[in-house]
């Protein structure tokens, strides 16, 4: 088992690919930040579990304090949907690190942050279930950067493209606490480097944004720094 956590989902390219037409316009980021909670904009500290925003009571997805998902210039100009889609974008990928530290394949989290039966949210629960039925939960410190929003003409979706740097992220055995390290993954190999393209969907009930469908793709050479 690599210590990695995403296991690439090649497969999905065709679903994403076809939703990924007509979206246009973009924008990229400006400042460095980290997200502690992705629940909120940057700027905030992570909010408590009750916490709401614009009405919607969003789940709380604390990590333990030996894993950390940093997100770097995660700002974007796409406008006010383009911001709320790279927020809940990064949603959904706490959303699936929340499942796999606390052993859950029916998180909450990640079921608020996918549309229902959709490709994505398949995605999700399916990470989650190989972590638990491997024994295995996360640590250290996961990196995603260099995003890239392009909302469709009609504002209600939008496709969210980032990086990952999975250098300093491993598994780690439920049971022993044992870290789970791939000796053959050093810092710069390109077997660290993962890129997204998750098409995002507003809701139809509220302004949250949901994964519909992605494209992960491992060894993304692009990805390098």
């Amino acid at each position: 088992m690599s210590h990695r956590r995403t296991l690439p989902a090649l497969a999905a390219a065709a679903a994403a690919t076809v939703l990924l037409a007509g979206c246009g316009g973009g924008g990229g980021g400006e400042k460095d930040d980290t997200i502690a909670g992705a629940q909120e904009p940057s700027h905030t500290a992570t909010p408590s579990p009750d916490a709401t925003e614009d009405g919607i009571e969003r789940p709380d997805m604390t990590l333990p304090k030996d894993l950390k998902l940093v997100f770097d210039d995660w700002t974007t100009s796409a406008g006010p949907e383009g911001e709320a889609a790279l927020r809940d974008a990064a949603n959904y990928v706490r959303s699936i690190a929340h499942g796999i530290v606390k052993q859950d394949a029916s998180d909450s989290a990640y079921l608020t942050y996918s549309v229902p039966l959709e490709q994505a949210q398949s995605y999700a629960k399916n990470q989650i279930e190989q972590y638990i039925e491997g024994g295995w939960t996360l640590t250290g410190t996961d990196r995603y950067y260099r995003p890239e929003v392009r909302v469709a003409e009609e504002k209600t979706r939008a496709a969210v493209i980032f990086c990952e740097d999975q250098s300093d992220v491993y598994g780690k055995d439920v049971e022993s606490g044992e870290v789970l390290r791939d000796e053959e993954a050093g810092e710069g190999e390109a077997e660290n480097y993962v890129s997204y393209e998750i098409v995002m969907q507003q809701s139809e009930k509220s302004t949250l944004w949901q994964a519909h469908s992605l494209v992960v793709r491992g060894k993304a050479d692009e990805c390098r720094d």
